[in-house]
């Protein structure tokens, strides 16, 4: 396996969360190897940090489901990649916000 540098794994996620944020399916794809996704997100990164084969980032996701109104939701994501591609990817988030906007 090729262990790309953390600068390039970097460009990889936030190309990535602009492809989101564009609804560019197809960029999404070449950039995902196992996520393909579902309604409308902003991605508004506030910070981001890579080391090797991880890149993280502090961001506010601005989903909108369909027909429905957006929610901002605080995020923390942990991203990995191999040959170029992300592997996993997990997000953190505070359930008790988002439960209280359905309150």
């Amino acid at each position: 396996m090729v262990t790309p540098d953390a600068s390039t794994n970097d460009r990889i996620v936030s190309a990535f969360c602009r492809a989101w944020e564009a609804g560019d399916v197809d960029a999404i794809a070449a950039v995902v190897s196992r996520f393909l996704g579902a309604n409308h997100i902003v991605f508004d990164t506030l910070r981001q940090v890579s080391a090797g084969h991880l890149v993280m980032n502090e961001r506010v996701d601005h989903l909108t489901p369909r027909g429905g109104n957006t929610i901002s939701l605080p995020v923390m994501g942990a991203f990995e990649l191999a040959d170029g591609k992300i592997t996993a990817w997990r997000d953190y988030f505070d359930a008790a916000a988002l439960a209280a906007r359905n309150e």
